[in-house]
C-alpha cells in the first residue's frame, strides 16, 4: 500500500502493537466503532438496510423523514 510507505519504523511498530491489542476482541471493537459512528451521525443508519426495522420511514414532499 502506498500510504504505508510513508510510515516511519516507529509508526509501524506502534501500529503493530496497537493491532495486537485491538485484534484480541474484534467483535467488540466493531460494535464500539459503529456505536460511535451512529452516535455522531445517526443518519448513517440509513446506509444499513437491516437497521431500517428500527425506523418508521415516510416520504413527504421528496424529503425522507425519520421518526424513531
Amino acid at each position: 500500500m502506498e500510504s504505508l510507505e510513508h510510515l516511519t519504523p516507529t509508526d509501524r511498530e506502534i501500529l503493530n502493537k496497537s493491532w495486537a491489542i485491538v485484534s484480541k476482541d474484534m467483535q467488540q471493537v466493531a460494535v464500539n466503532i459503529f456505536q460511535m459512528i451512529f452516535e455522531q451521525a445517526p443518519d448513517a443508519k440509513l446506509m444499513f438496510s437491516f437497521m431500517m426495522k428500527d425506523y418508521n420511514v415516510t416520504d413527504q414532499d421528496t424529503k425522507t423523514r425519520i421518526v424513531t
